[in-house]
């Protein structure tokens, strides 16, 4: 019940339905979408909560938050940006537009960022180039939202007490940076997971991921903001524990924005859903590349096609209950949100592909997305405990309807 077409299941055809049926096996914060083309790019995709029958609860409100970034009706749809972005020549392809909601003055300069030597220390030749430009690539949106909602027309969320904060990024190619007013953030999930709790001003999500954040609410109003990144706009609601005063502006900026950035390298999975540090079974390395001229991008040199999964990649065969490690390895000038379907895994290790000690995390979070920068190797770890065909994409709607996919293939 995957739904990936000509994978796990025949197209849902237009005026027909299909019923999805299946046991949930963990509790977290995650949502549905299709898997055709860039039809997620047109808003097709909802939040799925599962709640966790043995949690404390020891919150007060609860704020599920959905980013998005938009352009279906303001500008071109995601199928002609597609088209645009196919057509295009040149070595940076793009699709170019104003930000009509939620611009904001770039303040970027002053914020940090996970710099991988590549991006550091360019061949020489070649000019820096600052991480959040390569987070912007390809593609301007007019509006960044949440929950649906346009920055001038923003959700309220209310409440009191503890609040937990349920963040997924839901849009086509954007990284949010997210932060609320006046406020520190407390890390306790991610891609439905639990951590060991963190606390910090402010985190990115990359396409398809998911953090939940809890935090004890102060008495006013707040802006909740997500800044696109790279692209001097927001997405943008607001909190309001209290009846009195003024609703913040749009172009609100909190200043933990430029305060502590969450890591990947914080998190760490608690006791209940670390799965140690074995030994691989198994072993497959997952280039992620792509062909800037013809915006074409492919894993391992291949091009996933949907309508022959099987002949137009070469997938990686595993077997029921082998452990499992997957290497990401980032060749590109893009970062890449790299999901894996049917699974969880751990992130066991971090390095520069230019070279030195990679960071090893024996104890390292659970998670089904995880964003890989360019000139970085992720290496993640799980076990072999779901038969089926699986697809591993990069969460951008552009690269992975342009064949940025692979497939984890079980075999007897």
């Amino acid at each position: 019940m995957d739904g990936v077409p000509n994978l796990t299941q025949d197209p849902v055809r237009p005026g027909s339905t299909k019923t999805y049926e299946f046991t949930v096996p963990d509790p977290g914060t995650y949502w549905s979408h299709p898997h055709v083309g860039v039809q997620r790019a047109h808003g097709l995709h909802a939040p799925l909560i599962v709640e966790d029958r043995h949690e404390r609860g020891d919150y007060d409100a609860e704020f599920v938050v959905v980013l998005d970034d938009w352009l279906d009706g303001m500008a071109a749809a995601p199928e002609q940006v597609r088209g645009t972005l196919r057509a295009a020549k040149g070595m940076h392809p793009g699709y170019r537009t104003d930000v009509e909601e939620g611009r904001i003055e770039d303040r970027s300069g002053t914020w940090e960022y996970d710099v991988p030597e590549a991006l550091a220390e360019p061949p020489a030749g070649v000019e820096p180039e600052p991480p959040q430009a390569r987070l912007k690539r390809q593609v301007d949106y007019p509006a960044y939202l949440i929950n649906g909602r346009l920055p001038t027309d923003p959700q309220t969320f209310t409440g009191n007490g503890r609040a937990r904060i349920r963040l997924i990024n839901a849009s086509g190619s954007t990284v949010f940076r997210v932060a609320l007013g006046e406020h520190r953030l407390t890390v306790t999930h991610t891609d439905g997971f639990p951590v060991e709790p963190v606390e910090v001003d402010t985190l990115q999500l990359g396409s398809g991921e998911r953090y939940d954040v809890v935090t004890d609410l102060k008495s006013g109003v707040f802006p909740l903001v997500g800044v696109a990144e790279g692209k001097k706009a927001q997405a943008f609601a607001v909190v309001r524990t209290s009846k009195a005063g003024s609703a913040p502006q749009p172009t609100a900026q909190p200043g933990g924005l430029g305060g502590e950035l969450l890591w990947l390298t914080d998190l760490r999975a608690t006791a209940e859903v670390d799965t140690g540090s074995g030994t691989a079974g198994k072993t497959g390395t997952l280039y992620l590349t792509g062909d800037m001229m013809r915006f074409g991008w492919s894993i391992n040199a291949k091009a996933y096609d949907p309508d022959r999964p099987f002949t137009s990649v070469e997938p990686l065969d595993i077997r029921e209950g082998e452990p499992v490690r997957l290497d990401f390895v980032n060749q590109g000038n893009m970062y890449h949100p790299v999901h894996l379907h049917g699974h969880t895994f751990a992130v066991r290790e971090i390095a520069d592909i230019a070279g030195g000690a990679p960071t090893r995390l024996p104890r390292g979070t659970r998670k089904d997305t995880v964003m890989v920068a360019p000139g970085r190797r992720v290496g993640v770890d799980f076990t072999a405990d779901n038969p089926g065909q699986w697809l591993v994409h990069c969460h951008n709607a552009y690269h992975v309807a342009t064949g940025m996919a692979s497939l984890v293939s079980y075999v007897r």
